[in-house]
């Protein structure tokens, strides 16, 4: 089991690191999906078996013993190095996890209530005045709202709201928030590797290029220097971590 472990998180580690020196020249030759979907690589791989050429093997002598416990009495309980380090992988894990969680929900939980009122409808998607926040927000996994802040209409021209409404209902269609979450558990489970905090900031700066690239190829050729404008203006303020 502890074999396992650190050779999957060793080889989802490399993975990323392949990606982090060569995202740059990805860039320059690969569409911005494509370099996206390039970090689900590393996720995949810690749902994979060992490799046989690079598995851990046991050696041929190694056999299981079992202890004679006493008929009366308690027996001590051994813990072992492999149990420490198991207890205290899973236990940063969970930790990181649930602070991150505890965060985001927390926070979604102040920009819901600080809601004020409607602007319209996308679909299911409802767009929300919030003084919660500073920019367009695409939040939420299962009731998916947009919010807004409350100097929406004076901050952005018409045709700068369509677009940064548009950038947030692109996030809830391509399911980015589900990949947020999905990458946040890949990143509980590497909470000691610098690398991996790393390789997620570059993940979701890749998202929002993603992102920017679907937008602009749905519109003419005037628009994209609207979206640009619009993109600067959204960028004021620090989104929660699962908040593209």
């Amino acid at each position: 089991m502890i074999g396992w472990i650190a050779h999957t998180m060793a080889a989802s580690t490399l993975l990323m690191l392949v990606l982090v020196v060569l995202r740059p020249w990805l860039h320059r030759w690969c569409p911005p999906r494509l370099v996206y979907a390039l970090w689900l690589v590393p996720a995949a791989r810690l749902m994979m078996p060992a490799l046989p050429i690079l598995a851990p093997t046991a050696p041929a002598t190694e056999a299981l013993t079992i202890s004679p416990v006493p008929l009366s009495g308690t027996a001590p309980m051994a813990i072992d190095g492999a149990s420490i380090f198991l207890i205290l992988w899973l236990g940063g894990a969970v930790m990181h996890l649930t602070v991150q969680i505890r965060r985001y929900v927390r926070y979604l939980g102040a920009v819901r209530a600080a809601a004020t009122g409607i602007v319209g409808t996308a679909g299911p998607i409802i767009v929300r005045i919030s003084a919660a926040v500073d920019g367009p927000m695409a939040a939420g996994l299962v009731r998916r709202d947009i919010f807004v802040p409350v100097d929406f209409e004076q901050r952005f021209a018409p045709e700068e709201r369509r677009l940064a409404l548009a950038h947030e209902r692109m996030h809830h269609s391509r399911h980015d928030l589900w990949a947020n979450l999905t990458a946040l558990i890949v990143l509980s489970l590497h909470w000691f590797n610098p690398l991996a905090h790393h390789a997620y900031r570059l993940f979701r700066a890749d998202q929002e290029l993603a992102c920017d690239a679907d937008v602009v190829m749905r519109e003419a050729g005037r628009q994209r220097a609207v979206y640009g404008r619009t993109l600067l203006k959204a960028s004021e303020g620090v989104p929660a971590l699962l908040c593209p």
